[in-house]
């Protein structure tokens, strides 16, 4: 440690920032001219009703599912994000396709090609990517705190499958700058216990709530922290993101007649268009297949299984490994369990409709 403290101390300071501005173009600069795909078209389609009305970005109708929905149920986040898109779609205007007659060359049949302006996946890409540097570099900073190597696990998070692919123009790269960045004001409101950072820690908390309601997660993590260290006065910070949700949520009294996020919450639990409660046994099931898919996306099980073995043991690494394990196991035959139990309600439906249809007939 003292060698790796000496060596520290010897390398220019210019190096890891060198470093980390690598890696974040590495991971960046290739899908800027990425086409919209998957969910990117929900997100564009509340920031075409912003732009129309700003007031009322769920006013519109979109057909996501099986038929036409409001967006106000098709889309289960807070539409933080879609501002700022729609804000870069004004000035790019709409990924419109242009027809262009091709040069025939006195042939007698006209040939056509059609084209469009990619100003505005640029532009979508290029407000993503300032956010995913954000994050990065919000992550090197905690890593200087709690990691030997920080520029390595930064560029770990940066390359990780959870990461790379998912260059698009969706919500996790804005949540994940706006957690990190909370995590650290955090860190250094509890330090030094001055309000400027402790304001900083509100005001990030609550443009992460939202743009995605699941940052309430962050909310306990920071005040729990916050317990531990015996700091209450840096408990502050969670009227800020209190406060924007209780706005929010006024607003949608006022322009929908409900509460987007308690809506969102009821269809949560099972994944379904229409809300049906709260079924413990669906929210245990889904956790579960939460964990596999962090498990699936992440390089963090190497550098967390290398520390377990060096401070538990080859035993502690064995008993981890086959917790892993056996919530992967259950998380799969919970997921078999319960795709066969909604394919037959669905094959229940038809028979039943059938029936119907025929009586009437």
């Amino acid at each position: 440690m003292q060698e790796q403290q000496a060596l520290d101390t010897q390398r220019p300071r210019w190096m890891p920032w060198a470093g980390l501005a690598l890696v974040a173009l590495a991971t960046t600069l290739p899908f800027l001219a990425k086409a919209f795909h998957t969910d990117d078209a929900l997100y564009l389609a509340v920031a075409r009703q912003i732009l129309v009305r700003p007031w009322d970005p769920y006013g519109a109708q979109v057909l996501w599912e099986k038929v036409p929905e409001p967006l106000f149920d098709a889309d289960f986040n807070p539409p933080l994000w879609s501002y700022l898109m729609a804000g870069v779609l004004a000035i790019t205007g709409e990924p419109a396709p242009r027809v262009v007659r091709l040069a025939t060359d006195g042939q007698a049949v006209a040939q056509f090609a059609a084209t469009a302006s990619r100003a505005p996946e640029i532009g979508m890409h290029l407000l993503e990517s300032l956010f995913v540097v954000a994050a990065l570099v919000a992550l090197y900073r905690l890593g200087t705190r709690f990691v030997r190597w920080p520029l390595t696990a930064a560029a770990m998070v940066a390359l990780s499958p959870a990461l790379l692919p998912g260059q698009n123009v969706m919500l996790e790269g804005p949540v994940l700058a706006f957690w990190l960045g909370a995590t650290w004001c955090h860190l250094r409101a509890i330090e030094t216990r001055r309000w400027r950072w402790i304001i900083a820690t509100g005001v990030l908390a609550a443009l992460a709530v939202l743009t995605k309601y699941t940052s309430a997660v962050l909310l306990v993590v920071l005040g729990a922290y916050a317990l531990r260290c015996r700091s209450g006065r840096s408990l502050w910070f969670l009227v800020l993101p209190a406060g924007a949700l209780g706005l929010w949520s006024l607003h949608n009294l006022l322009v929908y007649e409900r509460v987007h996020w308690l809506v969102i919450f009821g269809r949560w639990q099972t994944g379904e268009r229409t809300p049906q409660g709260v079924d413990l046994a669906e929210t245990w099931g889904r956790l579960f297949a939460l964990l596999r898919a962090l498990g699936a996306v992440t390089a963090l099980a190497i550098p967390v299984a290398w520390c377990i073995a060096r401070r538990y043991g080859g035993r502690g690494l064995l008993a981890v490994l086959a917790l892993c394990l056996g919530i992967g196991w259950w998380g799969e035959h919970d997921m078999e369990a319960r795709l066969a139990r909604r394919h037959e309600q669905l094959e229940e439906a038809v028979v039943a409709r059938t029936i119907g249809e025929l009586a009437a007939k």
